[in-house]
């Protein structure tokens, strides 16, 4: 009974520090919101979020494809507002609208916190929840954790199904499974991506319950297909092939063989990954806003870099996060075999959508996507902890939060843009990589400012002159990946002077 009381009160002070911790979290993300101008991809969100919201999950253009019903939690605030005031209205072209929902999506990195120390709990790792400390100050978590975009929520459904898949292979509770069964649901109306981790989960399954496979695997199907159909307000499901509007080749193929074959899913949700697969067919162009795929200042219009991101994490994920990550691998690689089960709900996944985004993903376009494994990897450096903790070498990692943390402040609250240490010239960054792990249009606002009280500074054209200027990193490549060296004389030839927010060069050509 003593050590029992002992447990509860040692667990009734973690959770003080992890409500702390969040306080933090939560505190440093308002801030970023308020110094961040709204990204390219957050307001097709948002439109698609009160569209869905109004009963029509519909696609009605192009770039409506990878966005699901699950994001438009992101419009409660509206909702709220409107229900309060009735007569609610803005002119501002959805700005505040944007704002609130950014504010709802700390609500997820809040849940990532809490899975991960749910899972040190579930694996007795007493100091394992101390990376939380780590997680607050990672650049790349708090960068795109108030962003209104599917890829941290993404996250957050994979640690959630792995989480709750370990604890149905623990103790073959029902309930467990069940509620694995539909985050994963959830997961598959959130990112397309998921669709490549059914395999992955009808195997975790027949791990976990070999002799009641059968039994669990119709169960998984007929939850997931409710899911799904629920999701979509079970718009035009069960409808034959023959219905359809394809576009894409796979699509219009399948079509062709079988188009008496009822689809058990919503129209809705087929349609979108029909786009995908035709956006991704076109390769060079969607509406003149996709150019191909960005890397060490070569561009690749069809099939992306098998590398991509590795090269992008190399640069983007801070140095002490890599320090905990070799030291885990040593780990791991020495102790296979008492961890092989964590193994294979942990890093297999892990691994495994690594491959696919790096194989079957066309649409490189930022590290952003890799936030789907990343708060896997935050469990598996909880463990590492955990073992470093209860040697001489724990000081490192005292060490390793300070170094993490200056890296941080030297950005924030511009932290899209972060690169860690490795990248020793920031001026340079273009040459490495750009799209939305650098440029994510959240400083344009902040340099139309700057161009109206700095007037000596102007935007350069073809010819070269002497002056002042300021230049567009992302502009700047996207010419590039049309063939357009018309900035050369000035990028080539000239050493820039400064930097704005971290992406725009500025120049005084004499």
């Amino acid at each position: 009974m003593l050590n029992q009381l002992k447990i509860i009160l040692h667990n009734t002070k973690q959770h003080k520090w992890l409500l702390l911790l969040m306080i933090v979290h939560v505190g440093i993300a308002f801030y970023f919101i308020a110094q961040q101008n709204i990204t390219y991809d957050e307001p097709s969100y948002i439109e698609y979020s009160k569209r869905w919201l109004h009963g029509n999950p519909n696609r009605i253009e192009a770039l409506d494809d990878s966005k699901t019903p699950v994001i438009s939690f992101v419009w409660l605030p509206r909702i709220v507002k409107q229900i309060i005031t009735p007569n609610y209205q803005l002119n501002d072209f959805g700005r505040q609208d944007q704002k609130d929902g950014r504010y709802m999506m700390i609500l997820v990195s809040l849940l990532i916190m809490l899975y991960i120390y749910r899972f040190a709990l579930l694996l007795k790792l007493r100091h394992g929840w101390f990376i939380l400390f780590f997680y607050i100050f990672d650049p790349l978590i708090t960068a795109y954790a108030v962003l209104i975009n599917s890829d941290l929520l993404s996250g957050f459904l994979l640690l959630a199904i792995v989480f709750h898949l370990f604890k149905f292979y623990q103790k073959k509770q029902f309930r467990q499974f069940f509620i694995a069964a539909i985050l994963m649901g959830v997961a598959l109306v959130t990112k397309h991506t998921f669709l490549f981790g059914l395999p992955l989960f009808i195997m975790a399954i027949f791990y976990a319950t070999p002799k009641f496979y059968l039994k669990y695997f119709f169960s998984t199907v007929g939850i997931l297909l409710f899911v799904i159909n629920l999701a979509f307000y079970f718009h035009e499901s069960f409808l034959p092939l023959a219905n359809y509007h394809f576009k894409s080749k796979v699509f219009i193929e399948l079509q062709s063989t079988f188009s008496w074959l009822p689809i058990p899913v919503p129209s809705s949700y087929l349609q979108s990954i029909d786009l995908l697969q035709y956006h991704a067919q076109l390769g060079g162009s969607i509406n003149n806003t996709y150019t191909g795929v960005y890397l060490l200042q070569q561009v690749n219009l069809n099939n992306g870099f098998w590398y991509y991101y590795f090269v992008v994490a190399l640069y983007k994920i801070p140095l002490s996060i890599w320090g905990l990550t070799i030291i885990g691998l040593a780990f791991f690689i020495r102790r296979f075999q008492q961890y092989k089960k964590l193994f294979f709900f942990l890093v297999v996944p892990a691994i495994y959508f690594v491959f696919v985004l790096s194989f079957f993903n066309q649409f490189q376009i930022g590290i952003r996507h890799l936030l789907l494994v990343v708060p896997l990897l935050y469990v598996l450096l909880a463990m590492v902890l955990q073992r470093i903790a209860l040697t001489k070498a724990k000081y490192v990692l005292i060490t390793f939060w300070i170094f993490v943390m200056a890296s941080f402040l030297k950005y924030y609250p511009d932290l899209i843009p972060y690169t860690n240490e490795l990248l020793v010239d920031k001026t340079k960054v273009y040459e490495t990589m750009m799209d939305s792990s650098i440029d994510y249009g959240q400083s344009d606002s902040t340099v139309a400012l700057f161009l109206r009280t700095n007037i000596n500074y102007k935007i350069p054209d073809n010819t070269p002159a002497s002056g002042k200027y300021i230049v567009s990193m992302y502009q700047y490549v996207e010419q590039l990946k049309r063939g357009d060296t018309s900035l050369n004389w000035l990028i080539k030839k000239h050493a820039p002077v400064g930097l704005l927010k971290h992406v725009y060069l500025k120049y005084d050509v004499k």
